[in-house]
């Protein structure tokens, strides 16, 4: 007697969003509780990581970057890293969860917001469903128990309440085989593109090597990137230099005319021009200025 298998269950494709994902790694750095009783008030100043409040009893005004919003029960808030936030309490107090968190590498994280759906520097759901609340929660946990594994189940949640969020926001609808096929092959070769990539960080690589080492054209290359990433192969190739060459500002002592050799860039000036466009700052700024505001250990809220 033949038996038969079901494909649905050993079959698993990887789909686009898992994909997505899959190209970040995701770091908490710092969780808790906090309850405020009754007209408490809650002054902050910036931190730099990213935010996620859950008010899990009570109510509370917050004031982000000069936007007041009041939030009860159930509610989540999200706020980019150096978002000035406060906060007042009403007459029954407030009790909520935190978590700080940042996203590597830090380049995409714009293309990981977007894809939530977050547009501005916060972004606030109301009455959030029970499985968002409990994945929450298992984090808060699993930092209060750190037990064996504990940080790569946390990563791990972490991504969970990311597609929580995700197919809150979009309704996903059902396509067939074929276009389910064409997904996955463009989710590998994305892969196997940023791969190539992070391989020759340190290059001047070109969009036309990258193509011709995975096998297909500079203008298909182009189409995966522009409709996964919203951005060109040049601008990620652009942007992974340059995250890479601002950890070598923090993490190292090497000039700025040795970091630009390094990286293979034309010339100190060119190196500068680019980062500057790309962060705001000049190399030089952002030295100092992420030195002045180094921080050793989160400040909680």
């Amino acid at each position: 007697m033949k038996y038969k298998y079901n494909q649905s269950i050993y079959g698993l494709q990887e789909d686009e969003l898992s994909a997505f994902l899959g190209l970040f790694t995701s770091k908490i750095t710092g969780c808790g509780y906090r309850c405020l009783e009754k007209k408490d008030l809650l002054h902050q100043l910036p931190v730099p990581q990213n935010r996620l409040i859950l008010i899990l009893d009570g109510s509370a005004s917050m004031e982000i970057c000069g936007q007041t919003i009041f939030l009860e029960k159930g509610d989540l808030l999200f706020t980019k890293a150096y978002c000035i936030l406060s906060a007042s309490v009403g007459q029954e107090g407030c009790k909520f969860g935190y978590i700080y968190f940042h996203l590597d590498p830090l380049h995409l994280q714009e293309s990981f917001f977007q894809k939530l759906g977050i547009q501005k520097d916060s972004m606030l759901w109301r009455s959030v469903q029970t499985r968002l609340i409990f994945l929450f929660e298992r984090i808060l946990e699993e930092s209060s128990s750190k037990k064996p594994g504990y940080l790569s189940l946390m990563e791990n949640l972490f991504h969970a309440m990311a597609v929580e969020v995700y197919r809150s926001q979009i309704s996903i609808q059902k396509t067939d085989s074929h276009h389910n096929c064409c997904d996955s092959v463009q989710s590998e070769y994305l892969g196997r593109a940023s791969s190539i990539i992070q391989e020759n960080i340190q290059k001047n690589l070109s969009v036309e090597i990258v193509a011709a080492k995975i096998g297909i054209t500079e203008n298909y290359l182009y189409k995966i990137f522009k409709s996964i990433l919203k951005c060109s192969p040049k601008e990620y190739i652009l942007s992974a230099r340059l995250d890479y060459a601002s950890k070598m500002l923090l993490m190292t002592e090497y000039s700025i005319k040795d970091i630009a050799f390094h990286m293979e860039f034309s010339s100190p000036n060119h190196f500068s021009a680019a980062f500057k466009k790309h962060y705001g700052l000049s190399p030089k700024e952002f030295r100092k200025h992420t030195q002045v505001h180094k921080v050793n250990e989160i400040e909680k809220i």
